[in-house]
């Protein structure tokens, strides 16, 4: 599978006592190619430096993912979002399902 980001996304990243919290939300396009299925969807997912949950399309099943806030000089996080796949999709169809974007910034702005 691919993921692509569909459209530029823009958000808020607050300075707290932990570290900056980060939010935004996010158009993403999965994308499978393979023998057995081909196709893509799109997802609009709120992503986070917090906790984000999403629930199975027939609510049996509820995934939450905690990300970490930005911490000054080490400038390392994570980022997560949350959603559910479409019912028809591969290869969970309706499943709850999230990402983790983890990384470090080059650099921020000081305020």
């Amino acid at each position: 599978m691919t993921y692509t980001l569909v459209q530029p996304a823009s958000g808020v990243m607050r300075r707290t006592p932990e570290g900056r919290r980060i939010d935004f939300t996010a158009t993403v396009r999965a994308t499978l190619d393979s023998d057995r299925a081909k196709g893509s969807f799109e997802y609009t997912i709120p992503f986070t430096t917090e906790v984000t949950r999403s629930t199975s399309a027939d609510g049996a099943q509820t995934l939450g993912v905690a990300g970490m806030r930005i911490v000054d000089g080490a400038w390392y996080g994570q980022i997560v979002g949350a959603t559910t796949n479409r019912r028809q999709a591969f290869p969970e169809p309706g499943a709850a399902v999230y990402t983790v974007l983890s990384g470090s910034f080059d650099r921020l702005p000081r305020d």
